[in-house]
């Protein structure tokens, strides 16, 4: 065994973002990137071990740490080809490619990246979560990213653009008035940095106060409230604080070799946190700024806008500092029941956090399909300043059914209809309270598969849509069962419910009567006018009748849904006087009394109880009166409704609603 010299290791490169601390490291023969945490606490910062992402080589550029957890390198692919890709990242790889040579990288943050290439000479923004990736190519000029905003130079002196990168739109035109066309931009929350040059001028620009702060100028880097310069001179690196709307406070915070680059050996982290740097004796140093840091916000969200059977809602939130924990609390948009309580903690990098969601409540059972609302709240790491809040609706449509809802299982209701051709059709709730598209389902329901009765139920097949119960010539009633979100054929798959259903010259379904969470079936015999009670007991399958009531010949029935909004089916009817009145379902399997609603209702044909059309989760109702048009009454969850408002016409062309 000969003894030899140890081999000098070395950092070459240092990048921090969110607490992500990026290293570029060398052991003489052999070069990697590294990653290691930082955190902030009240005994100051601690740094974790490090984490190896990757070897690398001359042909690699970087690592750039972008706020949200990931760390990127660029590759020249091929000539006029460079690749942006994450490096340790199997589970959430991102990547772009933009068609040029790599000239320089303006900024990687979040998932947007603004890039200079050559041959062409252009800008690049590319998005580093979609595909395709680029989402603005430009000439070269002067730019920076900070959430999902685009500050951009213009060619007008002290012109600046914040554009939206999800739209793509310019949302603001800011006349600063100062004197340049600026060369360099750096955005961080409300402050913006711009400079004429190396030897111009230079500032911040307060979004939110709209007044330029001056400070020194020279090659600088932007954190939460302060800025940090190389003095060349004396070889130190100065931090000045402007976070008060003055930069009166410039001090050294360390000492750097002549040859310290910016954005290379020492950089800061724009996300609320310390400014590091590589020293001549080759060691990475953190230093507090010691500046006020704004209350922590969400820089950008990044979350679906739907959940369905097999693909869960997923979130992610990047925060401007790191947050220690996090809380999702989803609602129902239209009665405001919270269905979802979800707690985490941040992922790597002090992102807020990312949650997944399938559609079920706390408890593991299904919520109904239709809109929600979801908010986040995050709690700053170091417990300084109020909490982060952001919020954004979602479209679930894989979870419980609705009552009568079968088009787009949007929660809303629908209208059956069929024509006296024997056709078949949903026509879509809209959610204004009127019906819009046409789901058309078989056009030969004639004959011994004629229509005699139709009664829109609830989900007797288990599969979490709604079916349909059709009484045919025979006086067979079926339960026909629908694919999700589909029509209404004759060779649907059915269950046979039973035979002699002729007796009865009225079926409707108010919903739950017996409070065992099915819903029921009333029926009204022909010859005698009595009421009675199929209890569900699910599958299509019903209990013995039950006689419920005495004289209901000459009545309209409208099976209303839940009118009273005291979870109990109702039943709405019009007697030959033309009042309408309400039997609220008592929970027992009976009605209440009878409730005046109104009266004048004699002029209408047709009345349809269609479940919640107007997006406000309370059941309303359609009548079509005798000249064929259609109208809609808004329930006001209380037994009563709103001033009718008009469908449209031309709806005597269907021969029966359902």
């Amino acid at each position: 065994m000969r003894a030899v010299a140890p081999v000098a290791g070395g950092v070459s490169r240092v990048s921090l973002a969110n607490g992500v601390l990026a290293t570029r490291e060398s052991n003489g023969s052999d070069e990697a990137f590294y990653r290691r945490m930082v955190t902030a606490t009240p005994a100051g910062l601690t740094v974790g071990g490090p984490e190896l992402l990757g070897h690398t080589d001359a042909a690699y550029v970087g690592p750039y740490p972008s706020g949200d957890g990931h760390v990127f390198e660029l590759y020249r692919y091929e000539a006029g080809t460079t690749s942006v890709s994450s490096v340790g990242d199997e589970d959430d790889r991102r990547s772009l490619r933009m068609d040029a040579d790599l000239d320089s990288v303006v900024e990687i943050t979040g998932r947007y990246a603004v890039i200079n290439g050559s041959n062409p000479v252009l800008q690049y923004i590319g998005d580093l979560g979609e595909s395709p990736s680029i989402v603005v190519s430009r000439p070269v000029r002067a730019a920076s990213v900070w959430g999902t905003t685009l500050w951009s130079a213009t060619t007008a002196k002290g012109v600046l653009t914040a554009q939206d990168l999800k739209t793509r739109k310019i949302t603001r035109t800011i006349d600063t008035g100062l004197p340049c066309v600026f060369k360099e931009l750096q955005a961080v929350g409300r402050w913006v940095y711009w400079s004429c040059g190396p030897t111009g001028q230079a500032g911040v620009w307060d979004v939110t106060a709209g007044k330029n702060i001056g400070v020194p100028r020279g090659e600088a880097l932007i954190g939460d409230g302060y800025l940090v310069q190389h003095d060349r001179s004396t070889g130190q690196l100065m931090l000045t604080g402007f976070q008060d709307g003055t930069a009166n406070d410039t001090h050294a915070i360390g000492e750097v070799p002549d040859t310290a680059e910016r954005g290379v050996t020492w950089t800061v982290d724009r996300f609320g946190g310390p400014v590091a740097y590589i020293a001549a004796d080759q060691g990475v140093y953190l230093v507090s700024s010691g500046v006020a840091r704004q209350p922590v916000a969400v820089v950008e969200t990044e979350a679906g806008g739907s959940t369905g059977w097999a693909n869960p809602w997923k979130a992610t939130w990047l925060m401007s500092r790191p947050v220690g924990s996090w809380r999702i609390v989803i609602r129902n948009k239209a009665t405001g029941t919270v269905v979802r309580t979800m707690d985490g903690l941040p992922n790597a990098g002090g992102v807020s956090g990312s949650a997944t969601w399938n559609g079920r409540n706390d408890k593991g059972g299904y919520v109904p399909n239709g809109a929600y609302v979801w908010t986040l709240s995050a709690k700053p790491l170091d417990g300084k300043g109020p909490d982060a809040s952001t919020s954004g609706t979602l479209k679930l449509t894989g979870g419980a059914a609705v009552p009568r809802d079968f088009v787009g299982r949007d929660g809303f209701g629908d209208l059956l209809v069929f024509t006296s051709n024997g056709d078949s059709a949903f026509r879509a709730g809209t959610g204004t309270g009127r019906v819009d598209s046409y789901e058309p389902g078989s056009m030969d329901w004639y004959g011994a598969k004629a229509v005699t009765e139709a009664v829109p139920f609830d989900d007797v097949s288990g599969d979490r849509c709604n079916d349909v119960l059709v009484r045919i010539p025979s006086g067979e009633l079926r339960a026909y069962k629908p694919k999700c979100g589909g029509a209404l054929y004759n060779t649907t798959a059915y269950t046979r419910v039973g035979g002699g259903w002729n007796v009865y010259d009225e079926l409707t379904s108010p919903g739950d009567l017996t409070g065992d969470g099915r819903a029921d079936l009333l029926a009204r015999e022909k010859a005698t006018g009595y009421l009675y009670l199929y209890e569900s007991r699910g599958a299509g399958v019903f209990k013995a009748r039950v006689k419920i009531g005495t004289g209901w010949k000459g009545y309209l029935l409208a099976g209303a849904g839940d009118v009273t909004g005291d979870g109990r089916g109702d039943l709405l009817a019009r007697d030959a006087a033309g009042v309408l009145w309400r039997y609220a379902g008592t929970g027992k399997g009976t009605l209440a009394a009878r409730v005046k609603v109104g009266g004048g209702w004699q002029v209408y044909n047709s009345l349809v109880g269609v479940g919640d059309m107007s997006g406000d989760g309370k059941a309303d109702l359609l009548a079509r009166d005798t000249s064929g048009v259609l109208w809609s009454y808004r329930g006001d969850g209380k037994g009563l409704f709103s001033a009718r408002a008009r469908v449209g016409g031309g709806w005597q062309t269907y021969s029966r609603l359902a």
